[in-house]
């Protein structure tokens, strides 16, 4: 009969780092307690098997439970910080670019089955120049006037240009993942409640401005659109509610788990 535990022990053991002593007493004092947490599950009738799984499960992932052990045996080092912050900013930026590719993509559905000019409107207050006005009615020669033109454009250039930046997001998620994988992140000192709370913030923050730009129809940096500021709203928030429900799971984990690190 296969030995959970040790199975679990074992992977905790391949990614811890510091003084050996205190790998061993991590160890020993995680196996103490997942066997006396499966005694406890054996007593309400579950076999041995199902009482040792039930009892990792409880506790925690195996490279949590390292990643946990790796910071304090390190200490709160200013590497380790840096290099965590770093590694989360990349990450929380990746994590905008898909949410505005996503919203580009909701931004042509809508368009589709509203019009263009709903979506992607250039508002009657925008003033663009000549030589702009110019460009636009040259690529779109059938356009009515300077306004449907810059319309056309947007719905055009922002739906593949905002497309574009979420699959760059993607990559530098993979790249984000592949690097939190190795073993040289697991010295590290940015708790998961801080990074889903920054998470949570940001993305907040940024859907109640964008629903601001929606109802002031904005022209900002060369984008507008009253239901194009409207789906990134809505993408926005929609990140700042996972977010949060991540938060809160995190919070809520079990005492000895709440200083596991992302």
């Amino acid at each position: 009969m296969s030995d959970f535990i040790d199975q679990y022990l074992e992977k905790i053991a391949r990614d811890l780092q510091g003084p050996a002593i205190e790998s061993h007493r991590t160890l020993l004092e995680t196996e103490d307690h997942l066997r006396l947490s499966a005694a406890d599950l054996m007593k309400t009738g579950l076999s041995e098997d199902d009482a040792q799984k039930e009892a990792i499960s409880r506790f925690g992932k195996a490279r949590e439970v390292a990643e946990a052990h790796n910071a304090e045996a390190w200490g709160f080092s200013l590497i380790g910080t840096l290099v965590a912050l770093s590694t989360k900013a990349a990450e929380l930026i990746a994590m905008a670019f898909v949410a505005i590719g996503v919203s580009a993509a909701i931004a042509y559905i809508v368009s589709l089955f509203t019009s263009v000019q709903a979506v992607f409107g250039l508002p009657t207050t925008a003033l663009p120049s000549i030589q702009t006005c110019s460009y636009w009615l040259s690529i779109h020669p059938t356009a009515a006037n300077c306004q449907q033109a810059g319309t056309w454009e947007a719905a055009h250039d922002m739906t593949w240009m905002l497309g574009a930046l979420g699959i760059v997001g993607l990559i530098i998620l993979a790249l984000v993942r592949g690097w939190k994988q190795t073993r040289f992140y697991s010295i590290k000192s940015l708790p998961t409640t801080l990074s889903s709370a920054i998470a949570t913030t940001m993305f907040f923050v940024a859907a109640v401005a964008l629903f601001a730009f929606g109802l002031s129809d904005a022209v900002i940096a060369g984008s507008w659109g009253r239901g194009m500021w409207y789906s990134e709203s809505a993408t926005a928030l929609m990140a700042s509610i996972i977010s949060g429900f991540l938060l809160l799971r995190a919070i809520r984990r079990p005492l000895g788990m709440n200083n596991s690190f992302n």
